[in-house]
């Protein structure tokens, strides 16, 4: 992609200064690169090695180098997640910030005075810029605020001769189309934690803005979908002083990933559920291939992307229902009558002939407790045992089988549940990858 420079006059005659120049960064932005803010004065523009005019200025040359220092760092757009029909579940939309570079501020306190008017910051984002600027590192960049409204945004913008060190960026943020309806299965995204960065010290995570997978799939397929993120050139003086920025690196977006899920059958099943607490799974018997994954009530993963308040917090954590418990993968329910069919096989295995007959009357009686069934099936064998439900089958058969030789088959079924389950949605199973 070219990148067209403005005019520049020449520096000083001892190299500390060489050509400057103003980036078209909006061109940047545009592309997914790093930058995205007018620029309000003169910047060194790139030099090729072979135009240094002196031994000074070739010594300064030598020092550019791509920083991996959070300022430097631009985070790749984050890939999609679309159904099997390529319907998107997760998306990125535009959006934009405000970060403040320490090295570059003049007055801090009138800046953040004029700050809080433009951008109705609370006392408390104040005093958190505060701390971050006493802890920050010449041209580490705080964040102001995310996710801001337009007009605020062109408003600083227009403002930035009077704002030196504010820093307005044209970027992305995670949007979930459907909601609610797929909370527990793709999860949400979120600022690394301390934990996050001590596990790979990898300082993207510590980018302004950056956010990674918390929960769900968004978690689990992390590697897939975060991409490969671009650099930003600087030159700086032997002190570690920021003289100029050059041509960026740019970043590639991450990959694609579709799921076997049916977003359609999704939105049918949360909708038919509704507030009501409970869990629904539906598959493809001839493929395997998992069509929904519904965990009722939820929550949704826009507000904890964007940063949850505290009021809707209280309210999610309070309620009877628990709609932040993923009830598919984490709840623990009586199994039911989809029990038998182990259990015939467990039959089957202690050499239960499938042809032996037991005469159902309504119930069984077990010591001094008669268990009823839930009709009077009359004569049943395991065939049709299994297809008419009769408890009084199971019962009567358990009874002359070896209690045993249960738990190699108890822990066969507990183990296929757990890997028909296992990463909310077979998220490594049951999904494909392409290049987004």
């Amino acid at each position: 992609m070219r990148h067209d420079w403005t005019a520049g006059g020449s520096g000083d005659e001892d190299g500390t200064a060489v050509h400057v120049g103003t980036p078209v960064a909006d061109l940047l932005a545009a592309h997914g690169h790093c930058g995205g803010r007018p620029d309000r004065g003169r910047r060194l523009a790139p030099q090729p090695f072979g135009l240094a005019r002196n031994r000074r200025e070739r010594e300064i040359l030598a020092r550019i180098r791509e920083q991996p220092g959070p300022a430097n760092n631009c985070p790749a757009r984050r890939g999609w997640i679309v159904d099997r029909h390529g319907k998107p579940i997760a998306i990125n939309r535009s959006d934009f910030r405000v970060d403040i570079i320490p090295d570059q501020l003049e007055n801090p306190e009138a800046t953040l005075r004029e700050l809080s008017q433009l951008l109705s910051l609370s006392p408390d984002d104040v005093d958190r810029i505060l701390r971050d600027l006493k802890a920050a590192h010449g041209y580490q960049p705080i964040e102001v605020a995310e996710s801001v409204p337009f007009d605020k945004y062109a408003a600083v913008t227009v403002r930035l001769p009077e704002l030196p060190g504010v820093n307005p960026m044209r970027g992305f943020s995670r949007f979930y189309p459907d909601g609610p309806a797929v909370a527990h299965l793709v999860g949400f995204v979120g600022t690394a934690s301390a934990a996050d960065y001590e596990k790979d010290k990898n300082p993207l995570l510590i980018t302004p803005g950056f956010k990674i997978g918390k929960e769900g799939l968004e978690k689990t397929l992390e590697p897939r979908l975060r991409g490969t993120p671009g650099g930003q050139r600087v030159e700086l003086t032997s002190r570690g002083k920021l003289v100029r920025e050059l041509e960026p690196k740019p970043d590639r977006s991450g990959n694609t990933v579709q799921l076997t899920i049916d977003a359609g059958l999704q939105q049918y099943a949360a909708r038919r559920m509704g507030d009501q607490s409970g869990a629904l799974v539906a598959m493809d018997v001839s493929s395997g291939d998992m069509l929904a994954f519904v965990s009722m009530p939820a929550f949704d993963p826009n507000s904890f992307s964007d940063g949850i308040g505290r009021t809707e917090w209280k309210m999610l954590s309070e309620d009877d229902h628990i709609p932040l418990l993923n009830k598919v993968a984490q709840g623990l329910y009586p199994s039911g009558s989809t029990i038998k069919p182990a259990m015939a096989l467990a039959f089957l295995q202690q050499g239960i002939d499938p042809n032996r007959r037991v005469h159902c009357p309504g119930g069984y009686q077990i010591g001094n407790r008669y268990f009823r069934c839930d009709a009077v099936h009359g004569s049943m064998d395991m065939h049709s045992a299994i297809e008419r439900s009769c408890n009084t089958y199971f019962w009567a058969t358990g009874l002359i089988t070896d209690p045993r030789r249960q738990p190699r088959w108890s822990s066969i079924w507990v183990t296929a549940r757990s890997s028909t389950f296992r990463s909310r949605a077979s998220a490594s199973a049951q999904c494909r990858t392409r290049n987004g």
